[in-house]
């Protein structure tokens, strides 16, 4: 989704891979700090394939998308590291109550709010969606159809891209509207990604779990059957579905929110090593670490 001019300037920045983290990472932590330097290292640990997609993108814009990015991250692993309810509220609270104090003199001393409170231009709106998708996915646990699926994901990672829209200072509909659509596809695509590695409740859509008959027992015990892949391949389709609808409107777009689309090729790679998989969503292969940075080699001339 780049137009000529950018992808001679992209395609010239991709050095061999290990060379090129190295230094990204030890310049970037020596001129930007501690905090910014937790950031990177927490987005390289917990987000790998966007740490490696935000490398690419101008310098000027990659701090504050290391910072923004660790901040989704943090309010993440919320859900992740707690079973208690209240106590999960209790934290998500603290990352609400954060964002409501930044640009005040009692910002919370947490290295993630402190890189937060000097990024510029960043709507606390669209910080706060961010936060309250999060404590709704903590009380439902799940969604009853696609659509809040698909909700959800504009208010987590849509929103995440809208924020840095607005730090790179791009107001841009068509933008707003292209990355809308992709991170409802990478939202889509997160949730089947964390499927064999949920020990309890499985997040999928309770509509299409049931039109195929796929139980909760089915997807803990990690089933491997005709109806299960089924009911993975609707799933995916609609992932599809906006990643072909983003590339529609790749055409109307300025320039400078092009590099901002690279994520959409980690969610193209994995939803083809899914078919390939034939829609096993606990295939061995799926669990490997995709060789992301030749795909993008490969894939940037046709983005």
């Amino acid at each position: 989704m780049m137009s000529t001019r950018c992808l001679i300037q992209y395609k010239n920045t991709l050095l061999p891979l290990h060379q090129t983290l190295c230094r990204s990472v030890s310049s970037k932590a020596s001129n930007s700090g501690d905090d910014i330097q937790y950031c990177i290292q927490l987005v390289k640990k917990f987000d790998y394939e966007n740490f490696l997609c935000t490398l690419l993108l101008p310098k000027t814009y990659q701090n504050p998308s290391f910072v923004l990015r660790a901040f989704n991250i943090e309010v993440a692993k919320v859900q992740d590291n707690v079973s208690e309810v209240n106590i999960g509220n209790a934290r998500l609270q603290f990352w609400e109550n954060a964002v409501d104090k930044l640009y005040t003199d009692s910002v919370p001393a947490h290295p993630v709010v402190q890189a937060l409170n000097k990024v510029e231009k960043l709507s606390k709106r669209n910080l706060k969606r961010l936060v309250t998708a999060r404590i709704n996915l903590m009380k439902n646990k799940r969604f009853l159809n696609l659509e809040e699926l698909e909700t959800h994901s504009e208010n987590v990672v849509s929103c995440l891209f809208y924020l840095q829209l607005q730090v790179a200072g791009i107001s841009d509909l068509q933008a707003d509207h292209t990355l809308s659509h992709i991170g409802k596809a990478q939202g889509i695509t997160n949730i089947l990604r964390s499927v064999p590695y949920i020990p309890r409740t499985s997040p999928l859509p309770l509509d299409i779990l049931a039109t195929h008959k796929v139980s909760q027992e089915m997807l803990i015990r990690q089933d491997t059957s005709k109806a299960t892949q089924d009911a993975v391949f609707q799933i995916a389709s609609a992932a599809k579905i906006h990643l072909d609808k983003a590339r529609s409107l790749k055409a109307k777009l300025p320039p400078p929110a092009l590099p901002f689309l690279l994520p959409s090729i980690a969610v193209t790679s994995y939803l083809e090593r899914l078919q390939r998989a034939e829609f096993n969503l606990f295939h061995p292969h799926l669990k490997v670490r995709d060789l992301l940075w030749n795909n993008v080699k490969k894939n940037l001339l046709t983005y």
